[in-house]
């Protein structure tokens, strides 16, 4: 009896060594599990970080993009309201020049017509004069 109460007392150390070794695996599985999540907390917290500064940085090229571009569709504006402004002008400097040289040929040749005009009375006042 005292050999089974020693074979039982050593079997149950040795059960009680092994429940605390499993219980020792146990305590290390859930600190690993802790740790691992803290990382894949990390990592996530890393990579959102990371996206939002590169959504935000984006952001504000579209923002640069959209007001450079507004400013060069301004600028484009502004040069063709200049440019049409100065056909305009152009356009009107032109009739002005037309009209002055119409004028200029309409008094010359009334010029010549009044000289030919007095050309004629003269010829006729001669053949007038001759004849009578």
């Amino acid at each position: 009896a005292e050999k089974e109460t020693t074979e039982l007392s050593a079997s149950i150390k040795k059960a009680n060594s092994e429940v605390s070794k499993k219980n020792d695996e146990v305590k290390k599985l859930k600190m690993f599990k802790i740790r691992l999540q803290q990382s894949v907390e990390n990592e996530e917290d890393y990579i959102t970080n990371n996206l939002t500064k590169r959504l935000d940085a984006l952001q504000k090229e579209k923002e640069a993009l959209l007001t450079q571009a507004q400013k060069e569709e301004e600028f484009i504006s502004n040069t063709l309201q200049k440019k049409l402004k100065g056909l305009k002008q152009e356009k009107i400097d032109a009739e002005n020049r037309v009209e002055q040289e119409q004028e200029y040929i309409v008094n010359k040749l009334q010029q010549e017509l009044m000289k030919v005009s007095d050309e004629r009375s003269q010829l006729h006042g001669k053949l007038h004069s001759s004849r009578g």
